[in-house]
């Protein structure tokens, strides 16, 4: 029995290592096009993207989404002040305003989903030049 499943262990083994032989390189061609496509054409160096240009670049695509987060943090932090504090009515304030927050944090992200999708994908209807020729 043990024999067994040792020569059926090997044997899927060998498959394996075979399937690793028929990967060729021309299958992952878009590696390459990708890594030159990072290249910077003036230099010839690679662009690697910094965390801050990277934040200053989302921001400027859409300023509202952080500035949503920021409201939301800032409501929760000033709610849980309130709470220690005791005083609920404040607390239950700031809250509502932390919910409020949320939603236009989640409004704002749908905003410039859906505005990065007309960019992309819109396009201007006009009268084709094959329907000017045939009138």
């Amino acid at each position: 029995m043990a024999e067994e499943l040792k020569q059926k262990f090997s044997e899927i083994q060998q498959k394996k290592a075979g399937k690793k032989a028929d990967i060729q390189i021309d299958e992952f061609e878009w590696i390459q096009l990708n890594q030159e496509l990072a290249m910077n054409r003036e230099s010839g160096k690679k662009h690697q993207e910094s965390a801050n240009e990277k934040l200053m670049r989302k921001f400027k695509e859409n300023p509202f989404i952080p500035i949503g987060c920021l409201l939301t943090t800032g409501f929760l932090v000033n709610g849980l002040f309130k709470f220690g504090r005791k005083d609920t009515a404040g607390s239950q304030t700031m809250m509502r305003g932390r919910i409020a927050a949320q939603g236009f944090t989640i409004f704002a992200l749908l905003g410039g989903v859906a505005a990065q999708v007309k960019q992309k994908t819109w396009v201007k209807p006009g009268v084709r030049k094959e329907e000017e020729d045939g009138k």
